[in-house]
């Protein structure tokens, strides 16, 4: 099972996919980090493929945060945490993944979840 996420008004067809054991570690760490940008359906649906969509504005917000954490170091810290947390279980976390998040972010025009 996998989670597919599909830009909305980009100019560019923006995609972006995780398998369920990298998406719920990332979505987690997007609720952590931009919680305050997202509504409580927004978070709880997430966790689900099915169509939700993810606003421009949101989408926009969200990239900037990332960005902004990417620099910052926070996402390493968090990295480094969440390997000696997560060591004996088959869901992933890295850094690429939050990049490549956030440059679908950047571009997506918001996306839909599915």
């Amino acid at each position: 099972m996998g989670f597919d996420l599909y830009g909305i008004s980009s100019k560019e067809n923006t995609y972006f996919r995780n398998n369920v054991w990298w998406w719920y570690p990332l979505w987690k760490f997007i609720v952590l980090y931009c919680g305050n940008i997202l509504s409580d359906k927004d978070i709880i649906s997430g966790t689900y493929n099915n169509g939700h969509i993810i606003s421009k504005t949101k989408s926009k917000r969200i990239a900037s945060r990332l960005r902004r954490l990417i620099k910052e170091g926070v996402v390493d810290t968090y990295v480094t945490q969440y390997e000696k947390e997560n060591k004996d279980y088959d869901y992933s976390f890295d850094k690429s993944n939050i990049i490549e998040f956030e440059k679908f972010c950047e571009k997506s025009g918001g996306f839909e979840i599915w």
